[in-house]
C-alpha cells in the first residue's frame, strides 16, 4: 500500500474540523445569575436579559428594585436615548458572558489540536511528509 500524500489528508481533516469551528466558538461562556441579582454591571459586560421567549443582550445595565435596563450591545455607551427598560416583574432571568472571547478561546483550542494532530501524523512516518525534528530528512 502506497502512503497517500498528506494534502490530501490535510485537506479532507481540515475540511472536516472547519465545519465544527463554527460550533464550538458559539460557546460565548454565558452564565446565569441567580437572584438577588447586582445594582450594576460592569460598562461592557454584556447581559442577556431573558422576558418570556425572548433575549435582549444588553450592556451598560442598571438593576433597581423594579426594572432592569441597559442599552442595545451593538449600540455605543454613550447612546442614552436608546437605553431600554424592562419591569423586573417580566424578566426571567439574566446571564452574563463574552462571546467574543469564547469565540477567540474556542479557536485557539482547535488550532493548537490541529497542530498536535499534524506534528503527530508526520512524526510516525507513516506518511510522506517531511520530517519537522529531524532536519527535514
Amino acid at each position: 500500500m502506497t502512503p497517500r500524500p498528506i494534502v490530501r489528508l490535510a485537506v479532507r481533516h481540515l475540511a472536516a474540523l472547519a465545519g465544527c469551528l463554527p460550533a464550538a466558538a458559539c460557546g460565548g461562556s454565558w452564565q446565569a445569575i441567580p437572584p438577588p441579582w447586582p445594582s450594576a454591571y460592569a460598562s461592557r459586560q454584556q447581559v442577556q436579559v431573558w422576558s418570556g421567549h425572548r433575549t435582549t443582550r444588553l450592556h451598560g445595565v442598571v438593576v433597581t428594585p423594579d426594572s432592569v435596563s441597559g442599552i442595545p450591545f451593538l449600540q455605543p455607551l454613550t447612546c442614552d436615548s436608546c437605553r431600554v427598560g424592562i419591569a423586573r416583574s417580566e424578566v426571567d432571568s439574566l446571564r452574563v458572558g463574552d462571546p467574543t472571547g469564547g469565540f477567540w478561546a474556542s479557536s485557539a483550542l482547535i488550532l493548537v489540536g490541529l497542530l498536535v494532530a499534524a506534528l503527530t501524523v508526520c512524526e510516525t512516518g507513516s506518511l510522506d511528509c517531511p520530517s519537522l525534528f529531524s532536519g527535514g530528512t
